[in-house]
C-alpha cells in the first residue's frame, strides 16, 4: 500500500507570467531561471510544515482579504489587478507579484487541494484568476506557453486525478491545458507543459485595458467501492513552481479604451 505523501504539508503553490518586452515572442524561454525566480519568491514566504502560510507580501503588490490584488510592472509598462474565486482559493489564500526583474508575474496560493477519503466517492476544487491589465499608453499581450506542475497521490487501483487550466483574453476564446494524471495506485509529482512559437501567437487587442481570464480545477475520483484515500493538489515535493504562463507584450499605436 502507498504512504500518504507528505506532500501535503503547506499547499503552496504559485502561477508564472514571464513577461518579455519587445514585438516577438520566444517559446526558448529557459524553465530552470524561472524555477530559480521561484525559488527567490518562497524564499520571501513562509513555507511551514503542517500548516499552510501566507509569509509576506512579495515586491510590487497590495494584497486584501476580498480575492484581490493590485500590481505593477517594475518598468510601468503596464499594472495588474488580479482578482480570484474559487472553493480551491478561498479569500485571504492567495498573494500576487511581479518579480523585481519584471520576468515573472506570480501568484500564490497556499490551499488548493481536491482530496478523498474511504467512503467519498470523489472531490473537486476550483479557481477563476481574472486578470485585469491597465496601461497609460496602448499595450498588446499574449500567451506564449502554458506549464503547471503538482502532487498526486491516489491509494488504490481504479482511482483517478485530473487537473484543468482554461486561458484565453477577453473577446477572444479559450486555449485549453487539461491533463488527465496517471491511475492509482500512484504517488508522484506530475508536469505539464506547452510551448508555442511566433507564429501561433494570438494577440490581444490594442488597448489600454485588457483581461485575462484563467480558470483552473483539480478533481479526485475513488474506486468503484469508494475504499481509496488520495489527493491531487498543486505543490511538488519540492515545493517548485507551479503554474507559468509565458507572457510577451508590445506597444501598440492607436489604442481603443
Amino acid at each position: 500500500m502507498l504512504r500518504f505523501s507528505s506532500i501535503r504539508r503547506g499547499l503552496l503553490s504559485c502561477v508564472f507570467i514571464s513577461t518579455i518586452c519587445g514585438c516577438t515572442a520566444s517559446s526558448s524561454d529557459d524553465d530552470g531561471s524561472l524555477r530559480e525566480a521561484a525559488q527567490a519568491d518562497r524564499n520571501g514566504h513562509g513555507h511551514h510544515d503542517g500548516h499552510p502560510g501566507h509569509g509576506h507580501v512579495p515586491h510590487g503588490g497590495e494584497h486584501d482579504q476580498h480575492g484581490h490584488h493590485h500590481v505593477r510592472h517594475p518598468s510601468g509598462a503596464y499594472s495588474a489587478d488580479v482578482i480570484t474565486a474559487g472553493s480551491g482559493c478561498p479569500e485571504g489564500t492567495t498573494v500576487s507579484s511581479i518579480t523585481a526583474d519584471g520576468q515573472a508575474f506570480v501568484v500564490l496560493f497556499d490551499q488548493y487541494e481536491a482530496d478523498i477519503q474511504p467512503g467519498q466517492s470523489e472531490d473537486a476544487k476550483e479557481c477563476t484568476l481574472q486578470i485585469q491589465l491597465g496601461s497609460e499608453d496602448g499595450v498588446q499581450y499574449a500567451v506564449a506557453g502554458f506549464y503547471y506542475e503538482g502532487h498526486v497521490f491516489l491509494e488504490k487501483d481504479g482511482m483517478k486525478a485530473r487537473r484543468t487550466a482554461r486561458y484565453g483574453f477577453e473577446h477572444h476564446g479559450e486555449n485549453d491545458a487539461d491533463r488527465d494524471l496517471r491511475a492509482g495506485p500512484v504517488d508522484e509529482d506530475y508536469v505539464y507543459s506547452k510551448a508555442l512559437d511566433s507564429a501561433q501567437l494570438v494577440w490581444s487587442a490594442c488597448r489600454r485595458r485588457n483581461v485575462l481570464n484563467v480558470r483552473t480545477s483539480l478533481s479526485v475520483k475513488n474506486d468503484p467501492q469508494s475504499s481509496g484515500q488520495g489527493y491531487v493538489n498543486a505543490t511538488t515535493a519540492g515545493g517548485t513552481a507551479n503554474l507559468k504562463l509565458n507572457f510577451p507584450f508590445r506597444g501598440c499605436s492607436n489604442p481603443e479604451d
